[in-house]
């Protein structure tokens, strides 16, 4: 919470302000505050964020409480710019998505669901919250001259892009540990089965109850407290001096 406070008694006396004229500059000094705060906000959320960058600057809000007291908040329907902000511990996405309007169903009516995933290429900045990820250089250079529809095979994809499919033996390599790996050792990689089409480059991913138990865990977020650093980089005193000022001008004074 941010407290104001303006001795407006000087200011009232010295340009003979009416008690309507030092509302309105209270006011206008509110508002001024707010809206450095929102935008010092998205500033941090810039310089951090890539991909779900724009989403949570969109879930940043000000809002009246009164007519001396805003509120600059994240929209609670925003579930990620929240988690985000305020740190989410580890869940199971499965069974968000298996709960979704999309899901399907077999001849047995278990449920399953297709996940799309679309790719940046290299080039790209990676920012737009449409994209999973960009693709490494080497396996764009694979992909690219495919024939629309024609999907990346394993054989295709650098070696260092696959990974082992079974979950555990996956931990094991990416801590450095390499001694279970064999030839028997099933690979698979993110990239496996990649189509070129014409809303970029896309991979799919089937969920059901018979997939792995960790294979759609996510690791939670780390509270990243954008708002509290924006305000420890706020200069309100000097908002309000410019804020003051700037109205004093539209009074002619």
């Amino acid at each position: 919470m941010i407290d104001l406070n303006i001795d407006t008694s000087e200011l009232s006396a010295e340009f003979n302000l009416t008690k309507q004229e030092v509302d309105g500059l209270l006011t206008y000094s509110v508002d001024e505050v707010s809206a450095q705060f929102a935008q010092q906000w998205a500033t941090e959320v810039k310089s951090s964020l890539a991909s779900t960058r724009s989403q949570y600057i969109n879930a940043i809000i000000i809002s009246k409480r009164d007519q001396f007291t805003n509120v600059v908040y994240l929209n609670p329907a925003s579930w990620l710019a929240n988690a985000i902000e305020m740190g989410a511990s580890a869940f199971d996405m499965k069974k968000g998505l298996l709960a979704s309007k999309k899901v399907k169903y077999t001849k047995k009516g278990k449920p399953y669901i297709t996940v799309p995933f679309r790719f940046a290429t290299p080039d790209a900045i990676g920012e737009n919250g449409a994209f999973s990820g960009v693709m490494p250089q080497a396996v764009y250079k694979s992909v690219k001259n495919q024939a629309p529809k024609q999907s990346l095979s394993l054989n295709s994809i650098p070696s260092q892009y696959q990974i082992p499919k079974n979950i555990g033996i996956r931990k094991q390599v990416k801590s450095g540990n390499f001694k279970n790996l064999t030839a028997k050792t099933k690979m698979t990689s993110i990239y496996e089965g990649m189509q070129k089409s014409k809303g970029g480059y896309v991979t799919f991913r089937r969920v059901s109850l018979s997939s792995d138990a960790q294979s759609w865990n996510h690791p939670g977020f780390e509270a990243r407290d954008f708002a509290g650093t924006a305000l420890n980089n706020l200069n309100i005193p000097q908002i309000v001096d410019v804020s003051i000022d700037s109205y004093l001008s539209q009074l002619g004074f």
